[in-house]
């Protein structure tokens, strides 16, 4: 018979792609993990991981199965917390979802307000671009995340906007706009560009596409401090949202966009009939804190 403890075991492996390194972290012997998944693959009839010399891989079927293990094991969190908060208890744990600018400009306050109220709840934060965050999210990896409207995700993930920001044109400090402090776009698409790496640049490749353009460029770069560092230096100019802009010490020029572009985050939580007590309570410090700070503007903009 298969057990919470199995699943969690297997969501490890998968997750670590290694028996060893998940035995560590489950503080359990190896041959325990190696026992725990062969029992499984006997009782549902048919392979999980391939095994090799470099660790282990999942199979196709462990991933059907894995995307339902996470559900299980989600729904059993939420059934320990709200036991926990019967018992007049706080505790849990919960996994953040985020990208850079947010992580830098947000987060830091969010987490210390959060860990003020509830210090026996473990946070994690995994950062990455938008595709990492909305991979995490279809994996149910993170009790919540966030994101932008340019990413697609599943039906079932609910999305709650919090944020509309420009997109501002990032120059050096030398250049100066015929047009005040506005640059129209006609008139930067021959210019070399700076751009963010795949997967963290889906708004402005909707921007490039709106606009018929393809941009010329010699750096693809993953964040955002070192776009605006080689932007300084004269290597081109950037498309970037406020918010990651918003209190570098780079010696560069911030433009709107003639006509203005606009980015907007939403917070996605994946299974919200899952959703934990620690989750909930997470979103509501998300949310008190935007309001608080004047960040929250959806209604304004609406």
């Amino acid at each position: 018979m298969m057990s919470i403890y199995s699943y969690k075991v297997f969501n490890e492996v998968a997750k670590q792609g290694s028996f060893i390194r998940a035995a560590e972290i489950l503080h359990i012997t190896s041959s325990a993990v190696s026992h725990t998944i062969a029992k499984m693959e006997e009782d549902i009839g048919f392979t999980l991981f391939v095994r090799d010399r470099k660790g282990v891989a999942i199979t196709p079927d462990g991933v059907e199965v894995l995307e339902r293990v996470q559900a299980l094991i989600k729904c059993d969190a939420k059934l320990d917390q709200e036991i926990a908060q019967i018992a007049g208890l706080e505790r849990g744990e919960i996994t953040i979802g985020t990208f850079n600018s947010v992580m830098i400009e947000w987060l830091p306050d969010i987490l210390e307000r959060y860990h003020e109220k509830y210090p026996n709840i473990k946070v994690y934060v995994t950062q990455g671009g938008y595709e990492d965050v909305a991979d995490l999210i279809k994996h149910a990896a993170v009790d919540i995340a966030f994101v932008t409207k340019a990413v697609s995700l599943d039906e079932d993930v609910s999305l709650l906007p919090i944020r509309r920001e420009k997109i501002k044109c990032i120059t050096p400090a030398s250049f100066v706009s015929p047009h005040g402090d506005k640059v129209k776009m006609d008139e930067i698409k021959d210019m070399s560009f700076v751009l963010p790496e795949q997967g963290y640049d889906a708004e402005f490749n909707m921007i490039f596409e709106k606009y018929k353009f393809t941009p010329n460029y010699e750096y693809a770069i993953k964040s955002d401090e070192s776009i605006l560092a080689l932007v300084e230096r004269g290597l081109g100019i950037a498309l970037m949202p406020e918010l990651a802009a918003e209190h570098t010490t780079a010696d560069i020029k911030k433009f709107s966009l003639d006509p203005e572009e606009y980015r907007t985050i939403e917070l996605a939580v994946p299974h919200p009939e899952f959703v934990t007590p620690a989750a909930n309570a997470m979103k509501d410090e998300i949310l008190d804190y935007l309001k608080e700070k004047d960040l929250y503007n959806i209604e304004e903009e609406q």
